[in-house]
């Protein structure tokens, strides 16, 4: 998955959730969640985190389903 990057200055990295669970933090403004399973749908959503370490709201649920393949 991808998402429009943060342009703030102070930028320090991404939290990715998959539903309420904290599923991974990256710097980069994309992520491949290889641990699902085709048939089932999977929600997701994104947070910036500053370098201070506060973290934004959340952006608007993605829900994805991945194919067989």
């Amino acid at each position: 998955m991808t998402w429009q990057p943060n342009t703030e200055t102070d930028l320090s990295h991404y939290i990715i959730y998959r539903g309420d669970y904290k599923l991974a933090e990256t710097t980069n403004a994309y992520y491949v969640d290889n641990d699902v399973q085709p048939g089932y749908h999977y929600p997701y959503t994104v947070t910036a985190v500053d370098n201070n370490g506060n973290e934004g709201t959340k952006s608007r649920k993605l829900i994805m389903e991945p194919s067989y393949g």
